[in-house]
């Protein structure tokens, strides 16, 4: 549980790379939505679409920096340290990784 906690907390400082959307609810088989879809992944980052909603961008609008340097605290608590005082490592999330058109770069899930 603490590994999952602290790539939250990583992910939250790595904020200007984050580029996230679901592809269960919605994909780029539609041509109009293939559209919207990269054009909404093209803007800058962060990127969260909301996974029912893919014309919500969680990402747009937000004191990010406040929310990372707070997750930068966060990650230098006790909980997020091993018995010997080490930081807990985080998962290996890839920020980005290629997609279809390789002309933008996004975390998939």
């Amino acid at each position: 549980m603490a590994e999952g906690f602290r790539t939250v907390l990583w992910l939250l400082q790595q904020h200007r790379q984050l580029c996230i959307f679901w592809t269960l609810n919605y994909d780029f088989q539609d041509k109009t939505l293939k559209g919207y879809l990269q054009g909404q992944l093209r803007k800058s980052r962060p990127v969260l679409l909301d996974p029912a909603d893919p014309t919500r961008n969680l990402g747009e609008g937000s004191r990010w920096d406040l929310l990372a340097k707070e997750a930068e605290g966060c990650s230098q608590q006790r909980c997020c340290k091993n018995v010997s005082g080490s930081p807990v490592a985080h998962w290996d999330v890839p920020l980005q990784v290629p997609w279809a058109d390789k002309w933008f770069y996004c975390t998939i899930l």
